[in-house]
């Protein structure tokens, strides 16, 4: 079978919501052509979806990995999110700031901002977190999660003074 078709299969069964099906094709694909990046995150993607973080995170960082050594870009934003979200659920705060770091300069969404300040919280940097989380309220002011982690932060440091607002 060629590449297209497969590829074209891969996508419908994707597009029917049949997940997991597609692996194999895509795995198949990715045996004709091992920098094929799409493939990676398809699969990544799939892995996520039914809630196999570890093999959504191994699947994402192949994706990094391909994507640094053959100077490609990744240019969908779900691949750093979700990297970093696996990370978080796995408690590993550092991997997860890394991650949301890298979504945040490259997208620039408040999602990816609010992940860095929970992973910074996480992680004791408070200064950072108070920074990134008051940024995260300027870009969308109606989440409620971004007050809550603001208060913990303040609430974690030492020398908050009592008027602080954001």
């Amino acid at each position: 079978m060629n590449f297209k078709y497969l590829e074209c299969q891969a996508k419908v069964k994707i597009l029917q919501g049949k997940l997991g099906e597609e692996t194999p094709l895509l795995e198949q694909m990715l045996e004709m052509d091992s920098t094929w990046l799409e493939g990676y995150i398809l699969i990544g993607h799939s892995f996520y979806k039914t809630e196999n973080y570890e093999n959504a995170l191994q699947e994402y960082l192949k994706a990094i990995r391909i994507a640094n050594l053959t100077s490609q870009d990744i240019t969908d934003p779900l691949v750093y999110q979700r990297t970093g979200d696996v990370y978080a659920k796995l408690s590993k705060w550092e991997d997860a700031r890394v991650m949301f770091i890298m979504c945040a300069e490259d997208y620039k969404t408040a999602f990816s901002y609010y992940n860095l300040g929970v992973a910074s919280y996480h992680l004791g940097e408070y200064d950072e977190a108070e920074q990134v989380l008051s940024l995260v309220n300027y870009m969308d002011p109606s989440y409620a999660l971004t007050w809550a982690y603001l208060a913990l932060v303040l609430l974690k440091k030492p020398d908050t003074p009592l008027y602080a607002a954001y």
